[in-house]
């Protein structure tokens, strides 16, 4: 495990985080488009499946830097949501 500000990075963590994103992206784990994650070489990187192969996302990193890819990613998915939302709200107004 990893330390980022006093608290440990666990693969455990990594994983249930990568769940989480894909859930706000819509996804399941076996959706064709899900993001995944490659770890190799001591390092980690989120992936997303694409064409039958896999497309990076992020660079490699350790599992905590990942992480906060991760949390990162996902926080922008939410702010597009909300986005989405608030201009739909304004285009019916107009109508």
């Amino acid at each position: 495990m990893l330390c980022h500000g006093g608290v440990m990075t666990s693969q455990v963590e990594l994983y249930a985080t990568l769940d989480h994103l894909n859930v706000i992206a819509g996804y399941t784990s076996n959706s064709r488009d899900a993001y995944t994650l490659d770890g190799a070489y001591g390092g980690w990187r989120l992936c997303q499946y694409c064409n039958g192969g896999l497309r990076d996302i992020s660079p490699r990193g350790t599992r905590t830097e990942t992480l906060k890819f991760i949390h990162a990613y996902a926080d922008g998915f939410v702010a597009a949501a909300k986005q989405i939302e608030k201009t739909n709200r304004r285009n019916q107004g107009a109508k």
